[in-house]
């Protein structure tokens, strides 16, 4: 039986302030890499390496100043015993850094930063709105200032990076990703997208499957 990577040498150029978009079917390896990125998940084989430094479940910590995940629901990965305050606070008291007084002044100016009005900083995530969890969330991920963050990006991206079976078949600008596809398995993805009219939008390209299998 042949055996199947989830992953598989997949390599990411990110520069600084840029967003990248990860796309591909489900299955793909999409949720696995991120998971790997984050240092949630160990890899069966080889290294998870960013800037250089190996990726390692025993380091999470640390790891969590450099990356930040932004969860795709954020109402399950908010502690509903918590009000937003003490949520949004919990990466600076788990690190140790500044007074308790510095703490709490930095997460009234995070939340300020995200838009969440002071009314809402004693509430609790079933008092706020599906907005203002993901608000929350944000807020929660930006406390330590880490250099990436993970999470999903429906409409903003300045280049794409195109994953099929485990592995990154195709990088470019959003604009050539769109404009001039290059790998089979990118149109394919293209011509799959639901338009609202026909004959607008994306064009009709045939399916290689043959292509994709070689």
């Amino acid at each position: 039986m042949e055996e199947f990577k989830a992953v598989s040498e997949v390599s990411l150029r990110l520069a600084l302030g840029e967003t990248l978009g990860l796309v591909g079917e489900s299955g793909c390896g999409k949720s696995t890499l991120a998971k790997m990125l984050l240092g949630l998940l160990a890899p069966s084989e080889g290294s998870v390496l960013i800037n250089g430094r190996e990726v390692l479940p025993t380091e999470r910590k640390a790891m969590s100043r450099f990356i930040q995940p932004i969860f795709q629901d954020p109402y399950s990965s908010l502690n509903p015993r918590k009000t937003v305050a003490q949520i949004v606070g919990l990466p600076l008291r788990l690190h140790g850094l500044g007074s308790a007084a510095g703490q709490a002044a930095k997460v009234v100016e995070m939340l300020d930063l995200v838009g969440m009005p002071k009314r809402t900083h004693g509430q609790y995530p079933a008092q706020l709105s599906g907005g203002q969890r993901q608000r929350v969330a944000i807020a929660r991920a930006l406390m330590l200032r880490p250099q990436v963050l993970i999470g999903v990006v429906e409409h903003l991206a300045d280049r794409v990076a195109v994953m099929y079976r485990g592995s990154i078949v195709e990088q470019a600008s959003r604009e050539a990703i769109f404009s001039a596809p290059a790998h089979p398995y990118t149109r394919m993805l293209l011509s799959s997208a639901l338009t609202p009219e026909p004959g607008l939008g994306i064009p009709d390209i045939k399916r290689d499957f043959e292509t994709l299998a070689a």
